[in-house]
């Protein structure tokens, strides 16, 4: 099975009342099991844009999707992925473990918090709170984050500062 299918994916954006930038146009995309992907390209070029239509955020003008399958609204297929995005801002009321800990909750076959905070870095920060973390320390955070529900498929919007080639997730799927 494909992990994700774009088929003839297109979307534009409103730019004032009568013209409108094509953004993606056309895109074909089949990622498969095992497949490492970067996209590039310059800012407002629709790398952002290709991820929210992949996780279902947002829909494209034309064009089909599928995630692991199926159409990346469904629960089933947004349990199998874990995501980085951008611009983050994590509630700051919870503790790193404890905001850990609710995410966990939404996952069927999640990682413990103690396994997660292991493989990021950052056992000696799960009793601050997020704010008290350094740039790094709230990349790892958001990474741990994204590994907590043992995605089959990881996506990263933007390289996160504190993510290295060095952190290899034992017993991924």
């Amino acid at each position: 099975m494909n992990l994700i299918e774009l088929q003839q994916v297109s979307k534009g954006f409103s730019e004032g009342l009568f013209n409108k930038r094509t953004v993606l146009d056309g895109v074909d995309l089949t990622v498969l099991q095992g497949d490492f992907v970067v996209l590039r390209g310059v800012n407002g070029s629709g790398k952002s844009t290709m991820i929210k239509i992949i996780l279902g955020l947002q829909k494209p003008d034309s064009g089909n999707v599928r995630l692991f399958g199926q159409s990346p609204t469904t629960p089933e297929a947004k349990l199998s992925v874990g995501t980085i995005f951008q611009e983050v801002t994590p509630p700051n009321s919870l503790k790193v473990k404890e905001l850990i800990n609710l995410v966990r909750s939404y996952y069927p076959d999640s990682k413990s918090v103690q396994e997660v905070l292991e493989i990021v870095g950052l056992k000696d920060k799960q009793n601050v709170f997020p704010t008290d973390l350094s740039g790094g320390q709230k990349q790892r955070l958001y990474f741990a984050i994204s590994l907590v529900g043992n995605p089959q498929l990881l996506i990263l919007d933007g390289k996160p500062s504190g993510v290295h080639e060095e952190l290899r997730v034992p017993g991924s799927r």
